[in-house]
C-alpha cells in the first residue's frame, strides 16, 4: 500500500503554458472514457494494444509522447476499477436471484471473474461450447455433465445486469490537475524540472523550500501560481509486539463516527463538528441557485447584465476555497479519530459492516446531501484500511443485514429509535451502536451467513 507525500513548488515563469497541460490532459482523458467504457470493449482494455495500436490513428488528441500514456493509462485503470465494481454488485444479484439454479449460477460465477469471458457472453451470439473448453469451466462440467444450460436466457439475463448496474464515467471538468512519471521530471537542489510536452529539450522550473526527492509517478494539481504535486511512496508495516489476538467489532456512523465493541466511541458527534461547515455550504448552493436563475433569465433579454451577474456573483475562487477548508476539517477529525482508536484499543483485527450501495438508485433530490454523507463514509473507510496496513492489522467484513435490530443479549429482534436499542424480549436498553457493535463481531463466527447474502435469507437463518 501506498501513501501520497505532497510538496508545494512555485512556478517560476511559463505559468499559462503549465496550465494548458491540464487543460489537454482533462480534454484527452475525457475522449478515452467515452471511447473505451462501453461493453463493446470490456476485454480491449489493455494500455499496450491501445497504445500500439490506437493512438497512431487518433489525430485529435493534444497531449504527445509520455505525457499521453500516463493520460491512457489512468483513464484505463479508472474503466477497469468501475467495471471489477460493476461485476461485484452483479455477482450479489445472481447470488439473490430465486429464478436461477445452483448451476446456473456457479456457470455465471466463472463467467463475471473474467472480462473476457464476459465479453464472449453479452457480445457475441456464438454458443457456450466453446466458451467451456476453458480450463476454467472444466471442474463445473464434471459436477454437472447431465445439466444443459439455457444460452438464450443467461446471456439475456448477464445484459440486462451490466446494463442496470453498469454505471457512466462522467467527464471530468478539472483542469488543475495531470499525472507525470518519472521520466518527465528530474530534481536539482530545491528546483524540479517538467518537460514541456510542446517544445522539445525545454522544462519548466518550480522551486520549492523541500529539497526531498522521489523517482515515482506523481500527481499534479495546479492552483494558481502555486503546484502541489503528490509522490506515492511505499508504507512500511509495522511489526506487531507480541502474539495476543484482539478482535473488534466496529459500528460506523454519522452522529459518532466509531462505535466499538468495547462500549467506546471514537469521533463523538462528528455530525455537530462539521454541522456549521454544511449549512454554510448549502445556503451557498442556494445562493447560487438563485443567481444562476437570474443569469439565464436575462441571457437573452439582457446580456450584458447577465454577464454581470456572472462575473461578480456566480467566481469559483471563494467557493472552492471554502469547499476545500471543509473537507480539510472533516479530513483531521477523521483522522484524529482513527489514530485514537487504534492506539487505545490496540487491535489485530477490525470487524466492519459491507456497507456498499449503487450511488445511481438514489433521487436527483436528495443528491447534495448524499453526496457528502458518500465522501465521509468513503472516507472514513478508506482511512480505515490504510491506518490498518499501516498498523498490520486484519480487516474483515461482515454482511450488514439486521446488525442494528437484533438484541446483541438474546438474539431477538428490538426497536431502534435514534441512538437508543430497546430490546421487547430481555428488556435490555442500550446504546444503538454500541448494540450494532457487538452484533457486527458476532457476525463473523456465524459462518452460515454470507457476506453478499440478501436480507430475506439472513432472516431465515436467524430464524427471527
Amino acid at each position: 500500500m501506498k501513501r501520497t507525500i505532497e510538496i508545494e513548488y512555485e512556478i517560476k515563469d511559463s505559468v499559462e503554458a503549465f496550465k494548458e497541460i491540464g487543460k489537454n490532459y482533462r480534454s484527452d482523458i475525457n475522449y478515452f472514457y467515452s471511447r473505451y467504457s462501453g461493453i463493446k470493449n470490456i476485454n480491449r482494455i489493455d494500455f499496450r494494444e491501445i497504445r500500439d495500436k490506437d493512438l497512431k490513428k487518433i489525430e485529435h488528441l493534444k497531449l504527445k509522447t509520455n505525457y499521453l500514456q500516463r493520460c491512457l493509462n489512468t483513464s484505463l485503470g479508472n474503466i477497469k476499477a468501475m467495471w471489477s465494481n460493476t461485476l461485484r454488485l452483479i455477482k450479489s444479484n445472481i447470488n439473490a436471484n430465486n429464478n436461477l439454479s445452483e448451476e446456473e449460477k456457479h456457470f455465471l460465477y466463472i463467467v463475471i471473474k473474467s472480462r473476457a469471458f464476459v465479453d464472449y457472453v453479452v457480445n457475441t451470439n456464438k454458443t457456450f461450447e466453446d466458451l467451456m473448453e476453458n480450463k476454467y469451466f472444466s471442474k463445473w462440467k464434471k459436477e454437472n455433465k447431465d445439466f444443459k444450460i439455457e444460452e438464450k436466457k443467461l446471456r439475456q439475463y448477464l445484459r440486462r445486469q451490466i446494463r442496470k448496474m453498469k454505471p457512466s464515467i462522467s467527464n471530468t471538468k478539472k483542469e488543475d490537475y495531470f499525472k507525470i512519471d518519472k521520466t518527465l521530471y528530474k530534481f536539482k537542489d530545491n528546483k524540479l524540472y517538467i518537460s514541456n510536452p510542446v517544445k522539445k529539450r525545454q522544462r519548466f522550473e518550480l522551486i520549492s523550500k523541500n529539497t526531498k526527492q522521489y523517482q515515482t509517478e506523481a500527481t499534479v494539481k495546479i492552483e494558481n501560481n502555486k503546484v502541489r504535486i503528490g509522490f506515492p511512496i511505499d508504507v512500511k508495516q509495522k511489526t506487531l509486539k507480541n502474539n495476543e489476538v484482539n478482535s473488534i467489532g466496529i459500528d460506523k456512523g454519522f452522529i459518532d463516527l466509531i462505535t466499538t465493541s468495547n462500549n467506546k466511541i471514537y469521533g463523538h458527534r462528528y455530525c455537530d463538528e462539521i454541522k456549521g461547515h454544511i449549512d454554510k455550504y448549502l445556503l451557498t448552493q442556494k445562493e447560487r441557485g438563485r443567481y444562476w436563475s437570474l443569469y439565464y433569465k436575462y441571457k437573452i433579454i439582457n446580456p450584458k447584465k447577465a454577464e454581470r451577474i456572472k462575473k461578480n456573483n456566480l467566481g469559483y475562487i471563494k467557493f472552492n476555497k471554502n469547499k476545500k477548508l471543509t473537507k480539510e476539517t472533516k479530513r483531521k477529525f477523521i483522522n484524529e479519530s482513527i489514530n485514537r482508536f487504534i492506539k487505545e484499543e490496540r487491535p489485530t483485527e477490525i470487524i466492519v459492516e459491507d456497507l456498499s450501495w449503487e450511488k445511481k438508485s438514489k433521487k436527483k433530490r436528495y443528491k447534495l446531501g448524499f453526496d457528502l454523507s458518500t465522501w465521509d463514509k468513503g472516507y472514513l473507510q478508506e482511512r480505515l484500511e490504510f491506518k490498518a496496513y499501516e498498523n498490520n492489522i486484519k480487516i474483515t467484513t461482515v454482511n450488514p443485514a439486521y446488525t442494528s435490530q437484533i438484541c446483541s443479549c438474546c438474539g431477538k429482534l428490538g426497536e431502534r429509535v435514534g441512538k437508543t436499542f430497546k430490546c421487547n424480549s430481555c428488556n435490555q436498553v442500550l446504546d444503538a451502536d454500541y448494540n450494532a457493535a457487538i452484533n457486527i463481531k458476532k457476525r463473523k463466527e456465524n459462518t452460515s451467513i454470507t457476506t453478499y447474502m440478501k436480507p430475506k435469507k439472513v432472516l431465515e437463518i436467524l430464524k427471527l
